[in-house]
């Protein structure tokens, strides 16, 4: 979801869809409302756009260039899939291929899942790259981005053919600092949470040493999302999954501006939040005073919202909800 600067409310998903008798759980649909929550005539079909991309196995991210239009990064089952639409909802025929950039990293099974947006306007898409080409063909993931030009070409000046792939893990989401170097967080193969920095040209950069959690052998973390505070302090949330009782918390973790873990913020870095039940935190929000919101879903014998708000120092904003 994403908010217009007039105040319009865009949501980007997946419907299912039925040709013939024959339903397709897998097609993208892109929504505007109003303010006041109306749906936007003005948009698409009665506000709505639908099978724009056919068979769309998951709609990532999205973001809003200056220009109005709207860009959308997933995966269609086998690559990225990048699609960009006019401000009106209509298909942008100047980017890609009639509106669709696909790019393929591997041959196997690519899907993007983070995209953001250089003050050049370029494009930053993330996501991660299967192949079975690694490890004794072993299925192997890889954190793979990928740089467009505004015509949505990949960007030749980025790793030399527009693509990176790292033998790392998963990639979930993506970030520019204000220096334009590319701040991308996952989840790696030790179960931890993964960040890697890369330079305006695509190159690892060296001055970005990212600390592990040095957690106990049953304790997991999966990384979802990536916020930086205004002196460039990193928050990671995401999941902590205990592996001998199954049960999972919210995490949230803080490094300085090169990657190290500020021990000080809650243990060893790391800052775990319980609901009582099963806890999944997907997405995270750093307020204008700097306190911290991660959102995600709790099992309470039902799937409910779950919501925390931290100070800045990790402890829980007691005068936030319960």
């Amino acid at each position: 979801m994403v908010f217009q600067p007039d105040g319009k409310i865009l949501v980007a998903g997946i419907t299912n869809h039925t040709v013939n008798g024959v339903t397709d759980p897998a097609n993208f649909i892109l929504i505007r409302y109003n303010k006041d929550g109306t749906l936007d005539s003005t948009f698409g079909t009665a506000g709505k756009v639908t099978d724009a991309i056919s068979h769309i196995e998951k709609s990532g991210s999205m973001a809003l260039q200056s220009d109005g239009k709207i860009v959308i990064a997933g995966g269609d089952g086998n690559d990225f899939c990048v699609t960009r639409y006019n401000s009106n909802g209509s298909l942008d025929i100047t980017f890609g291929l009639n509106g669709k950039k696909t790019i393929d990293f591997s041959g196997g099974i690519d899907t993007a899942s983070g995209v953001a947006i250089q003050a050049d306007g370029k494009l930053v898409i993330v996501g991660t790259s299967t192949s079975n080409s690694n490890n004794n063909n072993i299925s192997s993931d890889y954190f793979a981005l990928a740089r467009l030009n505004l015509d949505g070409t990949l960007d030749t000046t980025f790793s030399s053919d527009g693509k990176i792939s790292d033998y790392f893990g998963n990639a979930n989401d993506v970030t520019i600092q204000k220096d334009g170097k590319v701040l991308v967080v996952g989840t790696t193969y030790s179960n931890d949470f993964g960040t890697v920095r890369y330079n305006t040209d695509g190159t690892l950069d060296a001055s970005f040493t990212f600390s592990s959690s040095n957690l106990p052998s049953n304790i997991n973390l999966t990384g979802a999302d990536i916020g930086l505070q205004s002196d460039g302090t990193v928050f990671i949330g995401g999941t902590s999954n205990n592996t001998i009782s199954s049960l999972s918390d919210f995490a949230l973790g803080r490094y300085d501006v090169n990657g190290k873990n500020y021990y000080s913020f809650g243990q060893n870095g790391l800052l775990t939040s319980d609901f009582g039940y099963v806890e999944i935190a997907n997405n995270l929000l750093i307020q204008t005073d700097g306190k911290i919101l991660l959102v995600g879903g709790t099992g309470t014998g039902s799937d409910d919202f779950a919501l925390a708000r931290y100070n800045i120092d990790g402890s829980l904003d007691t005068t936030f909800g319960n």
